[in-house]
């Protein structure tokens, strides 16, 4: 963390991002915390927002406002679109971009799908200032894999608003979740929260715990799934499901085992926001083992983790990003290599860890404790500023790796990734996202 005593004096800061929510969810929340992160950064007073639509439109007002010099960092903080479309605009009132300030950008997930405005990005930006702000160290090497240009990289987590999640579940609360679902008091629960897709793997991570609890003969265990399916399936090699479809695959995996052993896998569907921190602090663990192809986070770790609860995680992208040595015990992680069709997660080592979970105490106050004081808004606000206070690098342009992928892209669409002759992985896939696993 950048020390809390550094300041910067009057710096202005134009924050571009949508005003209306995504549809992903996890994407409105952080857009929210990083706006008011980056007040804590340089003040309120100091910092300005701007509506850029998901249609790719912000208004020439706007523009003119942003390239009269009164700002000395544009900040873009939106999911989606890329910037490129913003900066296409900003040339009809500025031609050779000689008015605009540093740009800092906010890297998000799934990146890839997006290379052939990001090679414009890299045509307008090159010898210009430049940031990119990743989520997790992890994402910064795949990323370098694209621009071999260390010094534009920096590393802050998404932040967490605390103030919802932190303090102790009182025993009074008006949301019991075992009274809700039907479960004994004493109950484990491991939880898990979040979209229910193919490349979360749902279906293994119910597969394996009905394997333990059967092997086990284990009575007082629940695994309870929060979200909704969808069909994304994995794009990068043509897999598209048709509505319903993945569904069905995790119910009939889970109806291959005895009643007794499907009745302790719950399926809560949807849940409200203002609901999701009960489910955090009342449960025993908060579980995923998501190889999700951008996994560049981790909100609803982030937000188990400032609840007091420990996760037990697949090592995979973002995630690794939550071990903390001042609470080793907080997060397990759960070996991940890459494979010809899907990464392959350690069977024996998440059966192990469940075993494990036995005997497995820990300080669920320390855990929140010491999530907050990195992930806190005001703790971004601090890492933030120490990254405003820098003085940004000129763009040198994408890797040849980085035009070669592109190159494929143009070729196949979102289909780089996938060897012609069948549904696996090519060289590129190997390539870049070995930065995922190590």
């Amino acid at each position: 963390m950048y020390p809390s005593t550094l300041r910067i004096t009057n710096m202005k800061i134009a924050l571009v991002y949508s005003f209306k929510e995504s549809e992903w969810f996890s994407c409105t929340v952080i857009v929210r915390n990083l706006v008011e992160a980056y007040k804590k950064a340089v003040g309120a007073e100091n910092v300005t927002s701007f509506h850029f639509g998901h249609n790719y439109i912000i208004s020439e007002e706007d523009i003119r406002t942003m390239a009269n010099g009164e700002f000395d960092r544009i900040v873009f903080i939106d999911h989606k679109p890329t910037p490129t479309a913003f900066l296409e605009m900003w040339k009809s009132q500025d031609k050779d971009y000689s008015l605009l300030p540093e740009l800092i950008v906010h890297i998000f997930g799934d990146f890839p799908l997006y290379l052939r405005e990001w090679r414009t990005f890299n045509q307008i930006m090159k010898s210009k200032k430049l940031k990119f702000i990743c989520a997790s160290e992890r994402q910064k090497r795949y990323l370098s894999n694209y621009y071999h240009q260390d010094e534009i990289f920096y590393v802050s987590p998404f932040p967490v608003n605390v103030e919802a999640f932190s303090g102790e579940e009182s025993k009074n609360t008006s949301l019991n979740i075992r009274k809700k679902y039907g479960l004994p008091d004493e109950s484990k629960v491991f939880l898990y929260t979040g979209r229910l897709s193919y490349q979360k793997r749902i279906k293994e991570m119910v597969s394996l715990f009905c394997e333990y609890i059967q092997k086990n003969k284990i009575e007082n265990e629940y695994l309870l799934i929060v979200g909704e399916f969808d069909n994304i399936g994995l794009p990068y090699l043509g897999y598209h499901q048709i509505h319903g479809e993945y569904t069905r695959e995790v119910f009939r995996c889970l109806e291959k085992f005895p009643k007794a052993i499907q009745d302790k896998v719950l399926f809560t569907g949807k849940i409200s926001n203002k609901e999701i921190s009960h489910y955090y602090k009342q449960a025993t663990f908060f579980v995923s083992l998501s190889t999700y192809h951008d996994e560049d986070y981790g909100m609803s770790v982030a937000e188990a983790l400032c609840s007091g609860c420990p996760c037990i995680l697949s090592d995979w992208a973002g995630f690794a990003s939550f071990k903390n040595d001042k609470i080793k015990k907080a997060t397990q992680f759960v070996p991940v290599q890459l494979g010809k069709s899907l990464p392959l997660i350690s069977h024996d080592e998440f059966s192990r860890i469940l075993d494990e979970t036995k005997s497995y105490s820990v300080d669920r106050e320390d855990i929140s404790k010491r999530s907050a004081e990195k992930l806190s808004i005001q703790a971004i606000g601090v890492h933030l500023r120490g990254i405003l206070n820098e003085s940004g690098y000129d763009f040198m342009g994408g890797s040849s790796l980085m035009n070669q992928i592109i190159s494929e892209n143009y070729i196949s669409s979102i289909q780089m990734f996938r060897r012609e002759a069948t549904r696996e992985f090519n060289h590129f896939y190997f390539k870049v996202y070995d930065a995922y696993t190590k």
